[in-house]
């Protein structure tokens, strides 16, 4: 799969789970990879709204790594907006509450290098 087809997504959830150092430090790590990154504000709450441009992010075939909290809840969140089947794009997930900054970087770096 070439660096077209992989997207990272990262929810720069304002929630109090994950500590807002952490997050900064991603994000600032983020910014300076080669590869489309979508930051989105809340992935709960695009998802209770079924926001149509979150659905768009899945259309295209690829893989996807989506940055978040819960593993589980991201995917439950994405079923409400994509219909099983619709989802064009493989989905990983990385855990934010239970990695560090560095465990972050590194998975990153596996999925970008892949």
């Amino acid at each position: 799969m070439n660096r077209v087809n992989k997207q990272i997504l990262f929810c720069n959830c304002k929630g109090e789970r994950i500590n807002s150092d952490k997050m900064k430090e991603i994000h600032e790590y983020l910014s300076k990879l080669p590869f489309r990154v979508t930051v989105l504000s809340d992935l709960c709450g695009l998802a209770g709204m079924k926001n149509e441009q979150l659905k768009e992010l899945f259309v295209e075939p690829g893989e996807t790594l989506l940055i978040g909290c819960y593993p589980r809840t991201m995917n439950l969140l994405l079923d409400q907006v994509i219909v099983s089947g619709e989802k064009g794009r493989a989905v990983s997930f990385l855990n934010l509450i239970e990695s560090t900054p560095e465990e972050v970087i590194k998975a990153v770096s596996r999925f970008c290098d892949n």
